[in-house]
């Protein structure tokens, strides 16, 4: 098995098909597919391992302090990620995905050194030839950088060029404006902003780096069915 060198010239001399990329989607229901990217940017060098697309549109739950003081469980974002290796991973390629939160949800997921998110996330994946997902301990999520969710897969397991490995997470926010304690006159969306654009904007993909300073380029672009987080 090839295994991969990282550095952007043996990438090349590996002969990958070139993706095009595709025009950058606004709409609540569509979804961008990442491109193979490396760039040089110090502790950002980073090479996409995959080609990846999120199911869109992702569902949203928004959140209500009312619904959920008589026992319901309202404020939830519901997302799952299928990525396609692009070239043969073995056992001496650390592996991650990485997943960018949309600007609005920056300010809930630095809370508490990010110890606040990690514990409102679920998540699992299934790797290739595997029949069950697999549930991320809390150990394999990481949230102690300011708007990603950092998640670590097995080193150890085979992945070969066109082989397809599925995430797929659940962040239940409304679990953190609930500890919050701020009582039903509070407006939440001092904490989480409706959406700028027409949903929320979601971006992930499969790398080598445990986290980035600045999110790559060429990464998959996934929406939310609404643009609304709290409900008012």
């Amino acid at each position: 098995m090839k295994k991969l060198i990282l550095l952007t010239t043996s990438v090349l001399s590996l002969g990958l098909v070139i993706f095009t990329t595709e025009p950058s989607l606004t709409h609540a229901a569509t979804t961008q597919i990442s491109t193979p990217s490396t760039e040089t940017k110090g502790e950002n060098d980073n090479i996409i391992l995959d080609k990846g697309y999120f199911s869109s549109p992702m569902l949203l739950d928004p959140y209500n302090y009312g619904n959920n003081a008589i026992g319901f469980n309202t404020g939830k974002v519901v997302l799952s990620y299928t990525s396609t290796s692009l070239v043969d991973l073995d056992e001496t390629v650390s592996k991650y995905f990485n997943l960018k939160l949309p600007s609005e949800f920056e300010q809930i997921s630095e809370m508490n050194k990010g110890n606040d998110l990690k514990i409102a996330i679920t998540a699992s994946y299934k790797l290739p030839r595997g029949t069950d997902y697999i549930t991320f301990t809390p150990k394999e999520i990481d949230t102690s950088h300011q708007g990603q969710i950092n998640f670590t897969l097995p080193t150890t397991a085979l992945i070969y060029a066109g082989e397809i490995t599925n995430v797929r997470l659940q962040v239940d926010f409304g679990k953190i404006l609930d500890s919050l304690d701020l009582g039903p006159d509070y407006n939440y969306t001092q904490l989480i902003p409706d959406a700028t654009s027409s949903a929320y904007e979601f971006k992930g993909v499969l790398t080598s780096h445990s986290h980035f300073k600045r999110f790559p380029t060429g990464t998959a672009i996934g929406y939310t069915e609404g643009d609304k987080a709290i409900d008012k």
